[in-house]
């Protein structure tokens, strides 16, 4: 197993991938799984996450570097792996180590690649790099505080860094103007 998560919506659900590419959810906390990657490259997975959202979207990346193949690999499905789409067109050809939605604007991404970190602000449909002073480097691990809304970025052999990011208003802060 490379990657484990469970949904932060319904602890039943957890989501697991593996080296050789398989992808497992299972619904009733652990008892039955299945295998939910028959239409999903045979890469290493890299990361597995359940959405904050919607308990049933699950998403998945890839790294082919071993494979030689540096394309990027991320994937979304909304009925907990019997479909899945490609939301990676957009990125250039790296590996994707990470990915992380945000938890207050669900059309909100940012992955972790090899050339640095990457936002969406469409829901995968088109993709940029995120923040200045970013290295170009390979960042392998994303952590996200709500709190704060900082973004922490670990990379190989250049350090950590920190990304304040704007905060959003809620609904239920927009009541507090009134």
């Amino acid at each position: 197993i490379t990657s484990i998560d469970v949904s932060p919506l319904d602890t039943d659900i957890i989501t697991a991938g593996t080296d050789d590419g398989n992808v497992w959810v299972t619904e009733n906390g652990g008892a039955n799984w299945t295998k939910v990657s028959s239409n999903l490259p045979e890469r290493w997975v890299t990361r597995v996450v359940c959405d904050p959202h919607d308990s049933e979207t699950i998403y998945v990346t890839f790294s082919g570097l071993k494979w030689h193949d540096y394309l990027p690999h991320v994937f979304r499905s909304t009925d907990l792996g019997a479909n899945w789409e490609d939301i990676g067109l957009d990125l250039p050809e790296v590996p994707v180590n990470d990915l992380i939605v945000d938890p207050l604007d669900r059309q909100r991404y940012w992955i972790a690649t090899d050339l640095g970190v990457m936002e969406s602000m469409d829901s995968g449909l088109s993709w940029h790099p995120l923040g200045e002073g970013m290295p170009v480097a390979i960042i392998n691990d994303l952590d996200f505080n709500n709190d704060s809304r900082r973004l922490l970025a670990a990379t190989f052999a250049r350090s950590m860094y920190s990304i304040q990011l704007p905060q959003i208003i809620t609904s239920s802060d927009q009541n507090d103007f009134q």
